[in-house]
């Protein structure tokens, strides 16, 4: 009768087998996983750039669009500030006429 037992050294080989598959194995999934993980930090940053752009985007405009409305009421001012002007040098009196009205209070 024949015992067919593996040897010591073959199931050693088999044992060294399987810990170098299970070694491949983990040293792929760790590869992947960085690639993942780069893929991920990719995206990541792409988004956050994306969404830098925009935002910096919507500044500009509510900056140039404040900068317009700014010079669009000073340069009112400036009209409304010449018209007055212009009314009050119409409607002024006289130098003379002004130094007897203040001074003697003759249309008070």
């Amino acid at each position: 009768m024949a015992i067919n037992s593996v040897s010591f050294w073959q199931q050693n080989q088999n044992w060294r087998a399987r810990q170098q598959d299970l070694a491949d194995q983990l040293d792929l999934m760790s590869a992947l996983t960085q690639k993942m993980a780069d893929a991920n930090a990719g995206l990541a940053s792409g988004k956050a750039n994306l969404v830098g752009q925009a935002v910096l985007k919507r500044v500009t405009q509510e900056a140039k669009s404040k900068a317009l409305e700014q010079a669009a009421a000073a340069e009112k001012a400036a009209a409304d500030d010449k018209e007055t002007q212009a009314l009050q040098d119409r409607t002024a009196l006289p130098d003379y006429i002004q130094v007897l009205v203040t001074r003697f209070n003759v249309l008070a």
